[in-house]
């Protein structure tokens, strides 16, 4: 099995970097792809990666953990062959992760400046 190429993956230093400059806006580039890798103790597992485009215009693989997946699905749905060209806002939190202190990303979706439409509830006059 091919070892990854960590160098395509954005970081969490990196998005951590990017924050100097808030907000990181990030458009995503395709549909995304799972793929296998041999995580730590040697035993394969399956991840899920998709291309974005970070405000510097470099494009890089990004593994959204659970938490981000499901902020992004709610939003933009859980097929994400409907997250193409999309945009999300990337941050970070630093949290320990398997006994290691490090920058964590999440997504949010960007405020898009115009008021959340509330349905109206309906009322009877009657």
């Amino acid at each position: 099995m091919p070892k990854l190429k960590l160098e395509f993956f954005v970081s969490g230093d990196e998005i951590k970097e990017l924050e100097k400059t808030p907000p990181v806006i990030c458009t995503f580039k395709n549909k995304g792809e799972y793929y296998t890798f041999v995580g730590d103790g040697g035993k394969e597992k399956e991840g899920f990666k998709i291309s974005i485009e970070l405000p510097n215009k470099e494009i890089k693989f990004w593994s959204p953990n659970m938490t981000s997946q499901k902020t992004i699905a709610k939003k933009y749905g859980e097929d994400s062959d409907d997250w193409e060209g999309k945009q999300i806002e990337l941050y970070t939190t630093f949290q320990k992760v398997f006994k290691e202190d490090k920058n964590v990303i999440y997504a949010r979706i960007p405020d898009s400046g115009e008021p959340e439409k509330i349905k109206p509830e309906k009322v009877d006059h009657t």
